[in-house]
């Protein structure tokens, strides 16, 4: 899971991130836009949209598990 992002250029914790400063505006290494999921049943972490970041430095793309629940 991906736990930092970008704003600006600096590096951004999930912990950190604030809706009203940050979405739509936090990016991967690779530059592509993330999204913060802050639920409160699973932990906290960026994603890249749908269709994005496939093959993005900081993914793992998807897992073994991830293709068993499709």
């Amino acid at each position: 899971m991906l736990k930092v992002g970008y704003y600006n250029g600096l590096r951004l914790h999930i912990s950190e991130y604030d809706p009203k400063v940050h979405e739509g505006r936090v990016l991967c290494e690779d530059g592509h836009l993330l999204i913060a999921k802050r639920g409160e049943v699973r932990m906290h972490h960026f994603s890249h949209r749908s269709g994005e970041g496939s093959n993005c430095h900081g993914s793992e793309g998807k897992t073994n598990w991830t293709l068993f629940w499709q």
